[in-house]
C-alpha cells in the first residue's frame, strides 16, 4: 500500500511529520501522534508547505494512487457562522432567550460587554475541532469566569422549546476564528439576534441574569440542570 509523509500542524508553534496511508483517518492519526508522545491541539493538514484545510471539517485523508495527499469534506450537520439557530438545552426541553420575559434585562450588541463574548467550549471530548448541531456545548465568558445558562437560577423560568419570538431566534457570529464559515470550539463569538438586526446579544452578565454562574459549576453534576450544556437546532 502507498505510504506517503505529510506534515502535521499540532500547534501554533509545532509542526511533525507521520506516514499516512490511503485508509488512514484524522482521528487514527491524532491516536498515532499522541500515541509518540506529540501533544496534539489541532491538526492542520499540510502538503508541499500548503495548508490543506483549517477552515473546514477534514472527514478524511490519506493517500492517491499516484502518491498525491487527498482529502474528503463533509460538512452536513457542522454548524456555520450565520446560520439562524435557535439553541437548546441539552434535553430540548428549553431554549435561550435573550428578552426581557426570561431575564432581568436586555444587552445590547454595540455595547460588547466582557459577558456578551464567549468561547465555544466542549461537553464531549469526541466532539472533535469543529462544532456539529446535534453535539453538545457551553459558552463560557472570555476571561473564563462565567457561564452562560438558559434554566434558573439564571432565568426567571424555563422557555419552553416551541416558544418563539425575536429574542429566540438568533445566529453566532465570529469574533475570533480561524475558521470565516464553519465554527469551531475554541471560537470567540458572540450570539445575537436575528430580528432586530442583531441589536441585542446574549450576556452572562450580573446586570442581564436572573442569577450570574460561575464557570466553575460547568465541572459540575448540575451543569445540565442550569442550562449550561447546549445544543443548536432549527429557529
Amino acid at each position: 500500500m502507498t505510504t506517503l509523509t505529510i506534515f502535521v500542524k499540532v500547534s501554533d508553534d509545532q509542526t511533525v511529520s507521520a506516514d499516512i496511508t490511503a485508509s488512514t483517518t484524522p482521528e487514527e492519526l491524532r491516536q498515532q501522534l499522541e500515541a509518540e508522545g506529540v501533544a496534539v491541539d489541532g491538526m492542520r493538514f499540510l502538503f508541499e508547505g500548503q495548508e490543506v484545510s483549517e477552515t473546514m471539517p477534514v472527514v478524511s485523508c490519506g493517500v492517491s494512487s499516484d502518491g498525491e495527499l487527498s482529502t474528503e469534506v463533509n460538512t452536513d450537520g457542522f454548524a456555520k457562522f450565520g446560520n439562524i439557530f435557535g439553541i437548546f438545552n441539552h434535553d430540548r426541553s428549553s431554549r435561550m432567550d435573550v428578552g426581557v420575559y426570561a431575564i432581568k434585562g436586555n444587552s445590547h450588541t454595540a455595547d460588547d460587554t466582557p459577558t456578551s463574548r464567549f468561547v465555544i467550549t466542549k461537553n464531549d471530548e469526541s466532539s472533535g475541532t469543529f462544532l456539529k448541531e446535534d453535539k453538545p456545548f457551553s459558552l463560557v465568558t472570555e476571561d473564563g469566569q462565567h457561564l452562560m445558562c438558559i434554566n434558573p437560577p439564571a432565568y426567571k423560568t424555563k422557555i419552553p422549546p416551541t416558544h418563539k419570538s425575536w429574542a429566540t431566534v438568533l445566529r453566532i457570529i465570529p469574533l475570533k476564528s480561524k475558521s470565516k464559515e464553519f465554527i469551531r470550539f475554541g471560537d470567540t463569538v458572540r450570539v445575537v439576534t436575528v430580528e432586530q438586526d442583531g441589536t441585542f446579544c446574549a450576556d452572562a452578565g450580573s446586570d442581564i441574569l436572573m442569577q450570574q454562574i460561575p464557570a466553575s459549576m460547568l465541572k459540575g453534576r448540575r451543569a445540565a440542570d442550569i442550562g449550561a450544556v447546549m445544543t443548536l437546532g432549527k429557529a
